[in-house]
């Protein structure tokens, strides 16, 4: 059974932030081209701008606050998303890194 309050329900009551991304405009950037395979990415992460393509695919301007983050990122899209450019001190090839490093795992 269901039964229906009068009260107002909130999800933090104290206003607590914590936990939340909140990038900043000095935090570094990767700009992403993402099939439509991983448009997901737009929607699930906070992003600086997004750009239509013609080809169908979506330039997204994504913050970077972890190398670790964006490499588990990019190693899990895999094949539909390329790296168009960087700013910061993100590393040009953190994808490409990441998968040598997982497939020098399996080779030992």
């Amino acid at each position: 059974d269901v039964e229906v309050l009068e009260d107002e329900a909130t999800t933090r009551p104290d206003g607590d932030r914590a936990g939340v991304f909140n990038p900043s405009a000095g935090d570094p950037t990767v700009v992403l081209d993402l099939d439509p395979d991983a448009a997901w990415v737009l929607d699930y992460y906070p992003n600086v701008g997004v750009e239509a393509a013609a080809d169908g695919r979506t330039r997204v301007e994504l913050p970077v606050t972890s190398t670790r983050w964006l490499e588990q990122l990019l190693v899990r899209l895999g094949p539909t998303t390329s790296v168009v450019g960087v700013s910061g001190d993100v590393p040009e090839d953190a994808g490409g890194d990441a998968a040598r490093r997982v497939l020098a795992r399996y080779r030992r």
